[in-house]
């Protein structure tokens, strides 16, 4: 029933000190950063337990070795490409053999709902060739297709606030139908960290 109703990429990269949250390092020390990507990529995997009758992959960096992949209960695969675009489009490419839409999402965003995950393969379901979350920084936190075109993935200024732009133009290049779901909002910079505190206390 999993792969009818579509496959859910989570993007997660190891929480190794000095090579994640690289932009919040000033703020917090390559430790104290590291320990911040593993309490987001923690939230989540454990949002994906909530995920009912739909296939979860994780998809690791720099490989499926590290404690925190290896203890999950889900498929792992390593994300293979020389760059974000070729990672991502290979890792869709991959799903969509085993499924007949995929959506993939970063773990930056604590936000980002169940509802709107399902919603967004829910679009997929219906014909829509794309669907895209935008971020409030001009990036987007979840990307998901019913087919691939390296195409959408090429030229795009990656970690920049044009990414959300440039991607949908490339949809509109290839002639794509698609769809954009509600803006949300990621942590990458120092000023989203109170956004992120305050998040954690009004869920207590």
């Amino acid at each position: 029933m999993g792969s009818e109703l579509g496959r859910l990429l989570v993007f997660g990269k190891a929480p190794i000190s000095g090579q994640v949250k690289t932009r919040l390092i000033p703020a917090l020390g390559a430790d104290g950063a590291a320990k911040l990507h593993e309490e987001l990529l923690t939230i989540c995997l454990n949002k994906m337990e909530k995920v009912g009758n739909i296939a979860v992959e994780i998809w690791c960096a720099p490989d499926i070795d590290h404690p925190c992949f290896a203890a999950q209960d889900r498929p792992l695969f390593k994300q293979e490409g020389d760059d974000l675009g070729e990672k991502m489009a290979y890792a869709l490419e991959s799903a969509l053999t085993r499924g007949e839409q995929a959506l993939l999402l970063g773990t930056d965003s604590p936000a980002l709902s169940v509802e709107a995950l399902t919603a967004g393969l829910a679009c997929l379901r219906s014909g829509y060739d794309a669907v895209i979350v935008p971020a409030e920084d001009g990036g987007y936190v979840a990307i998901g297709m019913r087919k691939v075109d390296r195409k959408a993935f090429k030229g795009i200024g990656w970690g920049s606030d044009k990414v959300y732009a440039q991607t949908i133009e490339r949809f509109e290049q290839l002639g794509w139908r698609w769809k954009a779901l509600d803006t949300c909002w990621d942590i990458d910079r120092p000023e989203d960290l109170k956004r992120y505190e305050k998040w954690k206390i009004d869920r207590v």
